[in-house]
């Protein structure tokens, strides 16, 4: 189950989106995949009400991948990296990727 705003304001909301170790239990269905579901992910957009960026958190599985390809046409995307170590591919190139790492994608990318 996501879960939902717990305050609000004119200018703010907040979620409790729970500790890293909770975000595996989490499973996004992507519009654009039909019928797929994405576990360890989910979006913050309708949670938190966002209108000018799209946010999500992702668990991934030592040795798993996120199951697609993609781009934005609107949105830069910023991954953040919390824990572990793994790659990450844009136009072709293979990046390397670790705690800390901190990666912007422009919506071409």
């Amino acid at each position: 189950m996501n879960p939902s705003p717990s305050q609000s304001g004119g200018h703010f909301s907040v979620a409790d989106i729970g500790a890293v170790d909770l975000w595996k239990n989490y499973t996004a269905k992507i519009k654009a995949l039909p019928g797929v579901d994405v576990p360890g992910k989910l979006f913050l957009n309708s949670i938190l009400g966002l209108n000018g960026m799209e946010v999500s958190v992702n668990c991934l599985r030592a040795g798993c991948a996120m199951p697609f390809y993609h781009k934005h046409h609107r949105h830069e995307e910023l991954y953040l990296f919390l824990r572990g170590r793994g790659q990450f591919q844009v136009d072709g190139i293979v990046i390397e990727i670790q705690e800390g790492t901190a990666l912007r994608v422009s919506p071409e990318g």
